[in-house]
Formats: C-alpha cells, sequence, structure tokens
C-alpha cells in the first residue's frame, strides 16, 4: 500500500526534473544564441588607403582578404587629395589611375564585389586637406588652380606648415564656397552609387595656428568687432582695450567659432543624406584626445555625435602606448556612449601583437567594434592576417 502510494509522486518528481532539464537547456541554447548574435555584429572594419584601388585585380584581392579574414566593414579611400577615385563631374581623376582605361571605376568595382561578398562599403572622403605633395597637381581642373583664395592662411608669414607639421594644403571651413563645394561632392557619390556609409577624414583644421583667410577674418570681425588675429598676436593696445580677462575671453569665442565652422558642413552633409538615402550612415575619423581635437582642430566630434548629425565616430587611437589607447577609447565611451562610437587601432606602427592585445582591451571596455589601420599595412605581410584571424575570431579574447 505504501509502495503504490510512492510511485506516482516518483514519477511526479521525474516528469518535473526533466521539465526543469528542457527548461535549463532551452534557456542556455537562448543565452549561447545570444552572446553568439552580440559577436556576430560586433564590427571589425578596415581602411583601406587608394593605393589598393589601383587596378581590378587589387580590388579584388582587397576584398577577398577583408572577407577571408573575417572584416566586414571596409573604409574605402576614394577622395585623398582633391581628387577622385571614382566617376566624377566635380573634381579630377586621382592621379595614379589617370591612364587608367576610361571605364575603370574602383568605387563602382569596390561597391559591387564587396556587396556580393557580404561586406558593407563606406566611401571614405578626405574632405578640407587637398593637396599635400611638393609637385603641383598635374591637372588644371584641380582645386589647388581653380580657388587658390579658398586655402586656410596662416597668422604670420613664416612657414607655419613646416613648424607644426602641417600635412598639406586645407581649404578654409569658414568660406560658404568651400562648403558648397564639398557638399557637391558628397552629393555626387551618394546619388550616383549604393554605398553604405560616407566617412570623413581631415574634417578639421589643419592646426591652432590658422585659419586666418582674409574672408574668414571678415567673417569673425563682424560678429564680434575684433581681428582674430590681433587676439593671437595679443599687441600691447588690444591686451590695454580688453585686458587679460576679455583677451582670454575673445579666445575662446575664436575658438567656438573655429568648431561651429567645421561642425556646420557636418550638420550640412547628415541633412543632405538623410534627404536623400535613410539608412545610409555618416562617419567621421576623429583626433582621439577630446580638448585637442577641439581647441586645436576645431573637431567638436562629441557634439556631433551626442547631436546625432553623425551616426558613430572613430578616433584614431594609433598609439604604441597601449594604456594610452585604452584611456583614449574609455574616455570617448564615456563622453558618448558605445552606440555612436568604434575603436580605431594603427597597425602600421607597431607589433601585430600589440594590436591584437590592444583590441582586446578595448573589447572589455564595452566597445561594439574597432577600425584597422591599414588594410595596406597588413597585406604586405600575408601572414598578419592569417595571425588577426585566429586571435580576433569570434568572442576569442586577445592574448
Amino acid at each position: 500500500m505504501a509502495l503504490s502510494a510512492v510511485l506516482p509522486f516518483c514519477c511526479f518528481c521525474r516528469r518535473v526534473m526533466k521539465f526543469i532539464r528542457i527548461v535549463w537547456l532551452l534557456a542556455w541554447c537562448l543565452g549561447f544564441f545570444s552572446l553568439s548574435k552580440g559577436w556576430a555584429e560586433e564590427i571589425k572594419g578596415l581602411w583601406v588607403v587608394k593605393d589598393a584601388l589601383y587596378s581590378p585585380a587589387g580590388i579584388t584581392r582587397m576584398i577577398t582578404s577583408a572577407v577571408e579574414n573575417g572584416f566586414n566593414t571596409i573604409l574605402v579611400q576614394v577622395r585623398a587629395r582633391g581628387d577622385s577615385y571614382y566617376r566624377s563631374n566635380v573634381v579630377p581623376k586621382g592621379e595614379a589611375i589617370g591612364g587608367a582605361p576610361g571605364e575603370f571605376d574602383p568605387l563602382y568595382l569596390v561597391v559591387e564585389q564587396g556587396h556580393r561578398a557580404g561586406l558593407q562599403v563606406h566611401a571614405w572622403i578626405n574632405l578640407y586637406i587637398v593637396w599635400s605633395s611638393p609637385r603641383p597637381p598635374g591637372s588644371k581642373d584641380h582645386i589647388f588652380y581653380q580657388h587658390p583664395d579658398w586655402f586656410v592662411t596662416a597668422d604670420s608669414v613664416q612657414n607655419v606648415f613646416a613648424s607644426e607639421d602641417i600635412e598639406g594644403i586645407y581649404l578654409s571651413p569658414a568660406l560658404p564656397g568651400v562648403r558648397q563645394h564639398l557638399l557637391e561632392v558628397v552629393r555626387e557619390i551618394v546619388d550616383k552609387y549604393e554605398v553604405d556609409g560616407i566617412h570623413l577624414d581631415y574634417v578639421r583644421y589643419p592646426g591652432i595656428r590658422l585659419d586666418y583667410n582674409l574672408a574668414a577674418r571678415t567673417c569673425f570681425m563682424q560678429e564680434y568687432g575684433v581681428d582674430p588675429l590681433s587676439i593671437t598676436r595679443s599687441s600691447g593696445r588690444i591686451n590695454k582695450f580688453f585686458g587679460t580677462t576679455g583677451i582670454a575671453d575673445l579666445s575662446r569665442k575664436w575658438s567656438q567659432w573655429r568648431a561651429e565652422q567645421v561642425t556646420a558642413l557636418v550638420r550640412s552633409i547628415h541633412e543632405l543624406i538623410t534627404q536623400r538615402h535613410e539608412g545610409m550612415k555618416l562617419s567621421a575619423a576623429v583626433k582621439p584626445d577630446i580638448y585637442e581635437a577641439y581647441y586645436r582642430y576645431g573637431q567638436d566630434w562629441v557634439r556631433w555625435a551626442n547631436e546625432g548629425i553623425i551616426d558613430f565616430v572613430i578616433p584614431m587611437a594609433y598609439s604604441n602606448d597601449t594604456k594610452l589607447v585604452v584611456r583614449q577609447i574609455r574616455r570617448a565611451l564615456e563622453a558618448v556612449g558605445p552606440e555612436r562610437l568604434y575603436a580605431g587601432i594603427g597597425t602600421y606602427n607597431q607589433p601585430l601583437s600589440e594590436t591584437i592585445k590592444q583590441i582586446g582591451l578595448i573589447r572589455t571596455l564595452g566597445t561594439k567594434g574597432f577600425f584597422l589601420f591599414s588594410y595596406n599595412s597588413l597585406q604586405e605581410d600575408r601572414e598578419s592576417f592569417e595571425r588577426l584571424r585566429q586571435h580576433l575570431s569570434d568572442g576569442d579574447p586577445a592574448d
């Protein structure tokens, strides 16, 4: 009698335990697939310098390498120095492909092959910088010849380009003509090509001692009643008139005004893209030090991200000092959050083992992806890509 009473209870217990195991297994599977999905959505990107676009074979090799080694996004340099690596009616063709057959269109091939291979393709555009070679451009259609009045100007006659390590000739962000020209450059690309995004680079001033273009100075004078050049030089007369506090306040206003000129272009590009191509992303490569970016380069990228006029920023933390890289990315995350930021890490200036270590560490900060600079430096050594693939597979932490 007692045994007959116990047996139904035991059967009930077994059914309960079986149910619990099934529930636990389902929960584990859901958790596993959720985690896998999270890693699968991690952005693993490459900056691709224009050299990789000089021939159809080079483009195919680049696409193949990116896919085989686990990357899912490429930023392809199609405007380097006021030129185009695509078919343009606005700017001249890049000199490196000047002798290529007329039908050769690097950006078209990258988009076609990249999308077929499952890659996200973003057109990387160097904005304000337009030339950096000691010799002038070959094409007379280049903006170098068409609008020398648009160039930034230093605060003195000395060679500021050499003294401040300026990369080359920049257009003045303050000039309406410059802004309109650059909008036309972007408009042509987004209307002609099915790119997934526009990636802005050199979206800044070249240094703190520029720009004192006469037109820029005039605009500031109309708003604040003082020539910004006199603020920089701080002559005895202006110091006496404004006082130390007044000069400091004007200096802050000058920094703010410079930054606003760059922000105005970013905002205009954002409006252009959202009005014409819903879903297309806008991003920017930015200086990793927030303070320096704003005051030295007029690059207020924290504001861009937080206002939503840019989809994501990539701080270029290209240092072989891993502690500095982690510190810069951590501060950037604190400023804009993980939804609008990916880490930019160098490969050209350090051992691959250090690059891998940096990726592992920035993953622990909560970033949702990274971009490596650059494909070109990695492809010089095939073993580099193979080692990256081994270490950076989904969910695999760096050594």
